[in-house]
């Protein structure tokens, strides 16, 4: 199955390949997210 993540602003889709992807704003996360109201990994 394929799956994107597709921004609302008109932005490039983002392919998500893993079978687990890590979002938040630590380093080792896979989409890296930097905004202090951001967790830091979900």
């Amino acid at each position: 199955m394929r799956v994107q993540l597709v921004p609302l602003d008109g932005g490039r889709p983002l392919d998500l390949v893993k079978d687990l992807t890590l979002v938040g704003r630590q380093d080792d996360c896979d989409l890296q997210l930097d905004h202090k109201s951001v967790s830091k990994m979900h």
